[in-house]
């Protein structure tokens, strides 16, 4: 079975890939968040000439950090999409084991009684 060009496997295995980046990835998007607004931060204090005070800077941490986190729960969105997807095909292969099995036992058994 094929979807979009991928086979089972590929779908299969690049789900657990990303389930297994999951946690890493957490850290790695709050990070940059930090990091990206952070710079903002210290560019613009610099460049208007405020005075970088441990008050001033619990704005910028606050917002890096949730926004950080919101781009990775939309991606932990996609890879758990990707990951029902993965248990969605198994089912469907299961289900058609299955015909096929009552298929084959009806022609089995059909072929008898002749």
């Amino acid at each position: 079975m094929e979807i979009e060009g991928l086979k089972e496997t590929e779908i299969i295995d690049k789900a657990k890939k990303q389930a297994e980046n999951l946690k890493f990835s957490l850290f790695l998007h709050i990070l940059i968040g930090l990091g990206v607004l952070l710079a903002v931060f210290f560019t613009s204090a610099i460049m208007n000439g405020i005075d970088i005070t441990p008050r001033t800077l619990i704005p910028p941490i606050f917002v890096g950090t949730l926004s950080g986190f919101l781009i990775w729960q939309n991606k932990k969105k996609m890879v758990l999409l990707s990951l029902n997807l993965e248990k969605i095909i198994e089912r469907r292969t299961m289900d058609l084991k299955a015909a096929n099995k009552i298929a084959e036992d009806l022609l089995a058994k059909s072929s008898k009684k002749k």
